[in-house]
Order: C-alpha cells, then structure tokens, then sequence
C-alpha cells in the first residue's frame, strides 16, 4: 500500500475482486489505517476502502479517523490524510457522515 506502483494494484483489487477474497489482505491494511491515511501512496488505498469497500470495513476507517479530537484535527490537517476525510464525508453513511461533520466542527483552532 505504501509503493508507488503497488498502491495502484491494490486500488484495482478493491474495485474488482469479491470483498471475501480480499478479507485477510484489507483486515492486515485496516490494522495499519493509521499509518496509511497519511502517506504519500496509502492514502489512495484507504479512499479506496472508503468507496468501494465493506461497510464494516468503511465503520473501522471512521473510527480510526476520528479516535480522539488531536487525531481527527492531524488528519483534517494533513496534507493527504484530508483527502481520506473528504472521502469518508462523501461516501459513508449519512449517519456516519453526519457524525464526523461534528466531530470535525467542533474541533476548535
């Protein structure tokens, strides 16, 4: 997910294999979501997540994105992070979109 080319292998995976074939592989990049958001390669891998994929898998990105308040303003922030929350405000849920609405309005700075 972090490799300029494999980021792009993976986006394709997401898009057009069944979600049970890919479990492990997305349940192993879920684990490091964190780290993912915000990099150069693997933020694109996350958006993609967040588009195409389960909606637990969309419920896990959310709750990694908006742990603690410090966190959710580093990604609202961040230079590709943000890119991951704009998608997360598209795409999920409405209930999911309104909640992150107002986490991100109440941040305060």
């Amino acid at each position: 997910a972090k490799h300029r080319y494999g980021c792009r292998v993976l986006e394709r995976l997401i898009e057009h294999f069944p979600p049970q074939e890919l479990a492990d592989l997305v349940s192993e990049m879920l684990a490091d979501a964190r780290s993912l958001v915000g990099h150069p390669f693997g933020n694109f891998v996350m958006q993609h997540l967040l588009e195409h994929g389960e909606p637990a898998q969309r419920r896990h990105l959310v709750a990694t994105i908006c742990r603690t308040r410090e966190e959710l303003w580093w990604i609202a922030a961040h230079q590709h992070a943000c890119s991951v929350l704009d998608k997360a405000l598209s795409y999920c849920p409405v209930a999911d979109q309104r909640f992150l609405a107002k986490k991100v309005l109440d941040i305060s700075g």
